[in-house]
């Protein structure tokens, strides 16, 4: 997949292209580590929908991603997540 020039220059720790329900997107974490001993770094990510289901999409990713984290729409098919 190739991606636009801005997508590197925000230095992603991962991107990953994934399908769940209908819902093909691209999910880039742009900060935020886990951590056992409870100092966890926050989170900070972006998900790209790539093709749009039937159905309420802001929905669909908040019961794909953890569930404490917030999704708030940034476009028609970009959400951020934090």
């Amino acid at each position: 997949m190739i991606f636009p020039s801005t997508i590197p220059a925000l230095n992603p720790l991962e991107v990953r292209c994934e399908r769940w329900k209908g819902l093909n997107t691209v999910r880039l974490q742009l900060f935020g580590i886990h951590s056992t001993g409870g100092k966890d770094t926050p989170f900070y990510g972006l998900v790209v929908v790539v093709t749009k289901p039937e159905g309420n999409m802001t929905e669909l990713i908040r019961g794909r991603i953890y569930e404490r984290r917030k999704v708030r729409i940034l476009s028609d098919s970009v959400f951020e997540v934090y």
